[in-house]
């Protein structure tokens, strides 16, 4: 045992000693690889001074050559003079792209105009195959029906037409109330719909009929400028058959915002249309001459333009007196000038004649309004012919029977000039020299009997009585030349108008861009 561990123990030493070889061996090699590291980084050093000494030699020899050979100083007053120049020029382009941007913004909105109207334009033209023409009456006075009257039948007629009648308010001082329109409308079997149940942009009409010009008598979402905004075009006929002159008579006839910026006017004859073209700030070619519908009317209902009605030999005749609602000074009427005279005359009770009086719609309400500046209050005018039996007072919404029921016709300047011209029957003018007198569309009143004073109006009334139509057949050959057409259908053709145009060319006769310009 002794033995064994001896054996061990020098093994043991045997190993460490060459262990401790082993190690003196490579301490050696490593302290020679010390000293050639540090040999090479000595070395290292010697070379990065002497660069580093030769660097900045030579960045020094760079700044002397640089100092002297190049001097930046005038170019960088010239840059900066260059940059002054550039910054007012970047003003200037910025102003310029500044207006150039406005101009192309409203040039931009214009286009835009126009191509909503084109394509609403081939929109409903290309839709015109497949459902029927909207076309809607705005209405709002009894007293004017007759202008629409053949027209509203002959689209009900029409199978490419949906009509609708709108019942809207009459704005007027000198207005009688919605009740009365709302009356006739539901006593005549007219079907309508009123205002506060119509609604412009969801019905989206395509035509629609005004029944005057006055934006002032509708509310403002019903005037021309909403109208025009909803997509429809806007179709007028003039609500009277104008006579009047007068430069504020002639724009309110011929050059409102409805005659200016509709899709047609339909005008009674040739010389109504150049009157349009004189006055009317669009021109006139949107305007057609197709006769105008109150003629139809007449006609229809059996009122002969030539030949009056059969009557007893005995029979009084009766005398037609239609004053103006102009009673003010400088107007047409002539009401202070003749009232008191004409019913002391009838109330005389004069053989054979009886006095039939029937006021413009709008005649009371300016007479209330005139009070102080009339020869007789309405009150007076009302109570002496209530009292005289030869005397009687017409306030009918419709005058067809008071044209039947007449003999002859003394009136204002006015639409009766006109209407009553196809009865065949009398007819005396009565001219106010105070007033504006007529428009040259009135040269046919040349072949009327006129009166200028109180004699003129006996004379007038005696040859009635005696049956004497003094000048008759010249005042008769006017009709065709004044009327266009006396054959009962200008209400057709209108109609016939309104679809071949509105299917074939929609944007002709727009009108001017609307403004809201007068």
């Amino acid at each position: 045992m002794v033995k064994k561990l001896l054996r061990h123990l020098r093994e043991t030493l045997t190993i460490t000693r060459e262990v401790r070889q082993l190690s003196n061996v490579h301490l050696d090699a490593l302290s020679a690889t010390q000293h050639a590291i540090q040999s090479q980084t000595d070395a290292l050093a010697r070379q990065t001074d002497a660069l580093a000494v030769s660097l900045k030699q030579n960045v020094a020899s760079f700044s002397e050559r640089f100092d002297q050979e190049l001097d930046f100083r005038p170019a960088v007053n010239d840059l900066r003079d260059r940059q002054k120049d550039t910054s007012e020029t970047l003003e200037r382009l910025e102003s310029e792209l500044q207006r150039v941007t406005a101009e192309a913004s409203e040039i931009a909105t214009t286009l835009k105009q126009v191509l909503a109207r084109q394509v609403r334009d081939s929109a409903q033209q290309a839709s015109a195959k497949i459902r029927p023409i909207r076309v809607r009456f705005f209405f709002q006075a009894p007293e004017t029906w007759t202008t629409w009257e053949s027209v509203w039948r002959a689209c009900n007629a029409h199978p490419r037409i949906d009509p609708l009648m709108v019942l809207l308010p009459f704005n007027h001082d000198s207005a009688l109330g919605e009740d009365k329109a709302r009356n006739f409308l539901a006593d005549q079997s007219i079907p309508f719909v009123n205002i506060s149940a119509y609604q412009l942009d969801l019905d989206a009409p395509d035509i629609v009929f005004l029944q005057n010009p006055y934006d002032s008598t509708r509310p403002a979402d019903f005037g021309v400028e909403r109208i025009i905004a909803s997509g429809a075009r806007i179709a007028y006929i003039p609500y009277g058959l104008d006579v009047g002159g007068g430069s504020d008579n002639l724009r309110w006839q011929y050059d409102l915002d409805v005659q200016r910026y509709a899709w047609r006017v339909f005008a009674r004859s040739e010389a109504h249309r150049r009157m349009y073209g004189r006055i009317c700030q669009s021109g006139n070619r949107h305007v057609i001459v197709t006769g105008h519908p109150k003629i139809d009317y007449i006609v229809r209902c059996g009122q002969s333009a030539r030949v009056p009605e059969e009557q007893p030999e005995n029979r009084a005749k009766v005398i037609l007196w239609t004053p103006h609602f102009t009673v003010e000074p400088g107007g047409w009427s002539t009401f202070s000038l003749y009232a008191n005279a004409l019913l002391s005359y009838f109330e005389a009770g004069p053989q054979n004649l009886r006095l039939l009086i029937r006021p413009h719609p709008l005649f009371f309400g300016r007479l209330r309004q005139q009070d102080a500046a009339t020869t007789m209050s309405e009150s007076e005018f009302r109570t002496r012919i209530a009292e005289s039996p030869f005397i009687e007072l017409d306030e009918e919404p419709q005058y067809f029977a008071t044209f039947a029921k007449s003999d002859a016709l003394m009136t204002d300047a006015g639409s009766f000039l006109l209407e009553y011209l196809p009865t065949g029957k009398p007819i005396l003018y009565l001219h106010n020299p105070a007033g504006p007198g007529l428009n040259e569309t009135a040269d046919f009143v040349n072949s009327y009997a006129q009166a200028h004073t109180f004699d003129d109006i006996t004379a007038f009334l005696a040859a009635v009585l005696d049956g004497t139509d003094l000048g008759s057949e010249r005042r008769l050959t006017q009709i065709e030349r004044v009327l266009h057409r006396v054959d009962g259908q200008v209400g057709e053709t209108i109609v016939a108008h309104i679809v071949d145009g509105f299917e074939r060319d929609g944007s002709y006769g727009a009108g001017l861009p609307y403004t809201g310009e007068q």
